[in-house]
């Protein structure tokens, strides 16, 4: 089970690899949401000797997840990755990402990747 702590550890990693983008949003901009995912999965996996624990386009429940880390008996964190192209992209990742999930599972996320330029603009279209 992943703690607390460790879950906002783990959520400022991903942050971190968030601004890396931000700072180079050229450097990011062709790859498609596949590619992306590999760079937060090369950040996962150097934090609580998860090395090689961090599956991507993993089996879980009912279809494939992004980002899985599995430790011991199960799963500890799932995750889907989505370019953001509108509300609607955001309401139907959350259905997806909650069928992948168990009922031991605790922590979860969303990894939205926004191409426009001014995330606040761009979440304000409809």
């Amino acid at each position: 089970m992943l703690d607390d702590s460790s879950f906002e550890l783990l959520l400022g990693r991903l942050r971190i690899m968030s601004h890396v983008i931000d700072q180079a949003p050229a450097a990011f901009r062709q790859m498609e949401e596949e590619h992306l995912r590999w760079f937060f999965m090369a950040i996962l996996n150097s934090l609580f000797g998860f090395e090689g624990r961090v599956a991507g386009e993993a089996f879980r429940a009912r279809g494939k997840t992004d980002i899985l880390i599995l430790w011991e008996l199960g799963a500890i964190f799932v995750a889907e990755c989505k370019k953001y192209d509108g509300p609607k992209v955001v309401a139907d990742a959350i259905d997806q990402l909650i069928t992948y999930m168990t009922w031991r599972d605790t922590k979860a996320a969303l990894l939205l990747f926004v191409p426009q330029k001014g995330f606040t603009a761009a979440i304000s279209k409809p």
